[in-house]
């Protein structure tokens, strides 16, 4: 069996393959941080959907901020809902 790449430092930890070389951690219902995403697709105050690889990656909730964002890195916070995994 293939050995999987992850990390687990406090939060939901996903597999680091299963979105494509992006990296998620939820910290609670208030805070996802998106490592390894290469682009916003979609901001709004309800949701907040970015490119991940080979899927687009959308949060749902109510008053979502990008708290901070780099080349290759965002905070997404709010009162998180949901999560989806778009192809």
């Amino acid at each position: 069996m293939e050995e999987q790449n992850t990390q687990h430092r406090g939060g939901l930890t996903l597999l680091h393959h299963a979105v494509g070389g992006c990296h998620i951690e939820l910290l609670g219902n208030r805070q996802a941080v998106v490592e390894g995403s290469q682009g916003i697709l979609e901001y709004g105050d309800d949701v907040v959907r970015v490119r991940a690889g080979k899927l687009a990656v959308r949060f749902r909730g109510r008053n979502l901020k990008i708290r901070c964002m780099t080349a290759d890195s965002l905070v997404v916070e709010g009162f998180l809902l949901g999560m989806d995994f778009l192809t």
